[in-house]
C-alpha cells in the first residue's frame, strides 16, 4: 500500500525528524520525502499498519499532516492559509517594531525601565501567540529527541522570554540594584517574526520553483464531455475510466491518453515535445492529456486514466527529480542530521565557556551584558538563533527542480536526477544508429526488375499490403501509386526472412538473401543475387522456386539535425562512437557522410555492452543515445545514458534523460544545464557552510574581546539571509538560455581539443 502526505517541513532536520518517526513503525517499507514540494510517500504492509498510524507518528513529532487524495501528483495552494500567514506577518512587524523602540530606549513619556520590560513582555506575548506553532512543534520535537530548526528557534525564543521575564521582576522588585537595564525581548520576538518571514519567502520561492508544475496542471481541463448512456454529459475528468468516450471541442484541451475514434484535426503537442508545430490526427491516432485541440470536435477512446497518462508521468518525474540521491546529497543529508544536535551542543559548551570567562575576569567582556549570566545567555542564544540547516536541506532539491521544469519545457525529461551530478565529466558519446541517427522509418528508393511479369507489381503491392512485416509498409507505400490489390491468398510471414504468398497456384516470396538462396534453383539467378551492390541498403528480393523477378533496395534516410549534432558533437567530446547492429558496410556509409570516425558494426546488445565497458578502459566517460529498445544493456552500462522517447514511452527506465522531440542537439541542452545546476548547487552548499562556519563563531562570541559580535536579535535576521540566499540563487537558473549557453559549450570545448 501507498500514501502520500502533505506535510509543513521546513529544513533538512525536519526531513531526518519525519524520517527517524516513520521509519521505524512495524510494516512501514519505505518513505520518500520532498522538502521542496512538502510531501511525505509512505510504502506500507496494509495488515502490519494503517495510514493513520503513519499520520499520528509524524503529527506526534511536532509537523500538520493531511493525506493527499487525488488521482496522482497535485500541487497544493490554500489560499486562505496564505492570506492568515501574511496578516499575521504583518502585525508581528508593527508589534516588533514597538518592541525594538522601547527596547533601544526610545522616547515613552518617562517610563521607568521596569514598565518598559512588562509593555515589552506584553507585546512579545502577543507575537509567541501569533506565531504559536513554532512553539508547540519545537516542544513536540524535543520531547520526542528529533532535533529541527522548530528546536533552535523554540529554545533561543524561550531563554531570551524566560530571562527577561526574570530580570523585568527584579528591577521591578529591586530597581536601585541597575544602572542599565538590557532584556532580551527583541530577540524572542524578532527570531518568530523573521523566521516566519523567512519561511514565507521560501515557500513562494518553492512555488515559483513548482510553476512548471502548476502549468502543467491547468493544461488538463477539470471537467469533460462524455458519453453515457448514449446522451453527453459533463463529469470531472478524475472520475472517466478507461473505454469511456469523450468529446473535446476545438479550443479546448484533451482531458485524457486515448484514440480517436472519429473526427480530424490538428493537435498542439508542445507540452509534450517542446516542439511547436501542430500535429495532424485522424481516427485511430494516439492523443495525450493536456494537448490542444486546435481544429475540428473529435471523439477520443479513453485509454488511460489521468494518474496513469503521460502528463502525469511528466509531472511525477520533474518532481521526483528533487529528490536527488547522489552522493552529494547523502552528504549533505548525514550532516543536516546530526547539525542540530552538534548546534545544542555548541550552545552550552558557549554557554559554559563565557561563565567562566567572566568569572575568572570578574567582569562581563561587553559593556551593555550587566551579569555574566546575561552575557553567556546571550553568545548561546545568538548561537541558537543564527544556525541554519534550511539552507543546507534546500541547497541541492530547489536546484534540482528548477533544472528539472527547465527541461521538461524543452522536451527533455530527468528520469534519474543523480546523473545531473555526472554529466560534468561525460568526454565519449556513444550513438546507435537506427531512430537515433536515422528516422527509423524505411523508404524504398530503389527497385530492379528481372521480369516483364504483368501482374507484378500487383502481386508485390498486395503481399505486402495484407503483411506485418518489418518491411512492408516501405514497399507497399513505393508501390502504391501504380498498383492495385488482386487476389493473393496464403499470405504468411516466414519468421525472420520474408513473406510469401499465392496468386494462380505459384507462390511467390519477398526475403532476403538467404532465404531467395535457400529457394531459388537456377544458378543464373543465384549469380545475379550475389552481384547485387546492396552497400548502403538494406536488400528485399522478390521470387520463386524458379526465378529471381525483382530486387528492391531498402534506405533509412539521416534526420536532417543529426548533420549539426554530430558537427557539433566532434568540436565537444573526444571520442565520437557509431555503434549499430546493422552490417558494416552501411556502417561505414553513413560514419562516412557525417563524419564519425569509430565505428562499431554488426553489434549484438551484448556486443554494444562490450563497447561501453571497453571505453570506461581506456579511460573515457561515456554517453550512450539509443532508442532504449535493443540498447538497453548499454544504456545502463554507460555513465549517462540518453533515451528517444516513441510516442508515450516516456519513462525508458534504462535511461537518465529522455529526449521526448527526438532531437539529438538537446544533449547539449543536457550537458549545459546540468553542469548549470551543478554549479548552482555548489554555491548554495558553499555558501549554506561558509555561512554557518564564519557567523557561528561571531555568534558564540569567538571575537568579543575585538569588539566584534552579534545581538540575538540580529543573529535571527542573519539566519533567515542564509535560506532566502540559496531559494532566490536557485531560482536564477531560470534565466538559463540554452542557444546562448550551446553555442559558449561548444565553441569552449571546440578550442579546448584543437
Amino acid at each position: 500500500m501507498e500514501v502520500i502526505f502533505a506535510v509543513n517541513m521546513y529544513c533538512a532536520g525536519c526531513k531526518g525528524t519525519v524520517i527517524n518517526s516513520v521509519i521505524k513503525l512495524p510494516g512501514v517499507d519505505s518513505i520518500d520525502v520532498n522538502l521542496v514540494n512538502n510531501t511525505v510517500k509512505v510504502t506500507y504492509k496494509n495488515k502490519l499498519i494503517d495510514k493513520d498510524t503513519i499520520a499520528k507518528a509524524i503529527a506526534s513529532s511536532g509537523y500538520k499532516v493531511s493525506e493527499i487524495i487525488d488521482d496522482g501528483f497535485s500541487i497544493r495552494n490554500d489560499k486562505k492559509a496564505k492570506i492568515k500567514e501574511i496578516a499575521h506577518l504583518i502585525i508581528g512587524f508593527i508589534l516588533l517594531f514597538f518592541v525594538l523602540y522601547i527596547g533601544m530606549g526610545g522616547p515613552l513619556w518617562g517610563a521607568s525601565d521596569s514598565l518598559r520590560g512588562f509593555l515589552q513582555l506584553g507585546l512579545c506575548v502577543v507575537i509567541i501567540v501569533l506565531f504559536v506553532d513554532i512553539y508547540i512543534n519545537g516542544i513536540k520535537s524535543i520531547f520526542k529527541l528529533h532535533l529541527g530548526m522548530d528546536s533552535l528557534v523554540f529554545i533561543s525564543s524561550f531563554a531570551s522570554l524566560i530571562y527577561s521575564l526574570y530580570l523585568t521582576i527584579d528591577v521591578t522588585i529591586n530597581p536601585d540594584s541597575y544602572m542599565m537595564v538590557h532584556y532580551f525581548y527583541d530577540a524572542c520576538a524578532m527570531v518568530l517574526v523573521i523566521v516566519s518571514l523567512g519561511r514565507l519567502i521560501e515557500s513562494l520561492s518553492k512555488k515559483k520553483a513548482l510553476q512548471t508544475l502548476n502549468e502543467m496542471l491547468k493544461l488538463r481541463p477539470d471537467k469533460t464531455m462524455v458519453y453515457r448512456s448514449g446522451e453527453l454529459v459533463e463529469i470531472e475528468t478524475k472520475y472517466l475510466q478507461v473505454d469511456d468516450c469523450v468529446l473535446v471541442k476545438p479550443g479546448k484541451n484533451i482531458p485524457v491518453d486515448g484514440f480517436i475514434k472519429s473526427g480530424k484535426t490538428y493537435v498542439d503537442e508542445s507540452m509534450l515535445t517542446g516542439e511547436s508545430k501542430l500535429i495532424e490526427k485522424s481516427e485511430d491516432s494516439l492523443v495525450y492529456a493536456g494537448t490542444s485541440n486546435k481544429d475540428g470536435s473529435i471523439e477520443v477512446i479513453v485509454t488511460k486514466t489521468n494518474k496513469d497518462s503521460v502528463l502525469n508521468q511528466i509531472m511525477n518525474l520533474v518532481n521526483n527529480a528533487s529528490n536527488s540521491k547522489s552522493n552529494l546529497v547523502k552528504m549533505v543529508d548525514k550532516i543536516a542530521g546530526i547539525f542540530v544536535p552538534i548546534v545544542f551542543g555548541i550552545a552550552v559548551l558557549t554557554f559554559c565557556v563565557w561563565i567562566a570567562i567572566d568569572s575568572i575576569n570578574g567582569t562581563t567582556v561587553i559593556e551593555m551584558y550587566m551579569t555574566p549570566l546575561q552575557e553567556a545567555l546571550a553568545f548561546s542564544i545568538g548561537v541558537l538563533t543564527i544556525s541554519c540547516p534550511c539552507a543546507l536541506g534546500l541547497a541541492t532539491p530547489i536546484s534540482l527542480l528548477v533544472g528539472s521544469s527547465l527541461f521538461s519545457k524543452n522536451g527533455v525529461l530527468v528520469n534519474n536526477s543523480e546523473a545531473v551530478e555526472r554529466v560534468g565529466k561525460i568526454d565519449a558519446i556513444v550513438l546507435d544508429k537506427t531512430n537515433t541517427l536515422t528516422s527509423g522509418t524505411l523508404s524504398a528508393n530503389t527497385v530492379l526488375l528481372y521480369s516483364k511479369m504483368k501482374d507484378l507489381n500487383d502481386i508485390i503491392y498486395t503481399i505486402e499490403k495484407k503483411s506485418f512485416h518489418p518491411f512492408s509498409e516501405a514497399i507497399a507505400g513505393y508501390f502504391r501509386k501504380n498498383s492495385k490489390l488482386i487476389n493473393v491468398t496464403n499470405i504468411a510471414i516466414i519468421p525472420g526472412r520474408g513473406v510469401k504468398g499465392t496468386y494462380k497456384n505459384t507462390t511467390y516470396y519477398i526475403g532476403s538473401k538467404t532465404l531467395a538462396t535457400e529457394i531459388i534453383k537456377d544458378d543464373n539467378d543465384i549469380e545475379n543475387l550475389n552481384n547485387v551492390n546492396t552497400y548502403r541498403y538494406l536488400s528485399t528480393f522478390v521470387f520463386t522456386d524458379e526465378k529471381l523477378l525483382a530486387t528492391i533496395l531498402l534506405e533509412d534516410t539521416i534526420k536532417n539535425d543529426t548533420y549539426s549534432f554530430i558537427e557539433n558533437s566532434n568540436s565537444y567530446f573526444k571520442k565520437v562512437v557509431l555503434l549499430t547492429g546493422d552490417n558494416r558496410d552501411i556502417a561505414n556509409d553513413v560514419a562516412k557522410e557525417l563524419g564519425i570516425k569509430y565505428i562499431y558494426a554488426n553489434a549484438t546488445p551484448k556486443d554494444k555492452q562490450k563497447a561501453i565497458q571497453a571505453l570506461k578502459i581506456e579511460g573515457y566517460s561515456p554517453m550512450m543515445v539509443g532508442d532504449g529498445v535493443n540498447d538497453s544493456i548499454a544504456l545502463t552500462y554507460s555513465d549517462v545514458s540518453v533515451g528517444l522517447a516513441k510516442g508515450s514511452d516516456i519513462a525508458l527506465s534504462s535511461s537518465d534523460f529522455v529526449l521526448m522531440n527526438n532531437d539529438l542537439n538537446n544533449i547539449f541542452l543536457i550537458i549545459g544545464l546540468s553542469k548549470k545546476i551543478n554549479r548552482n548547487i555548489k554555491f548554495n552548499l558553499f555558501w549554506a557552510f561558509l555561512y554557518n562556519a564564519i557567523f557561528i563563531p561571531v555568534a558564540a562570541g569567538v571575537f568579543a574581546s575585538l569588539n566584534f559580535y552579534l545581538e540575538p536579535k540580529w543573529c535571527a535576521l542573519l539566519m533567515v539571509v542564509s535560506s532566502v540566499t540559496v531559494c532566490l540563487n536557485s531560482l536564477f537558473l531560470l534565466r538559463y538560455n540554452n542557444k546562448k549557453a550551446q553555442r559558449k559549450l561548444i565553441s569552449t570545448f571546440s578550442i579546448k581539443n584543437r
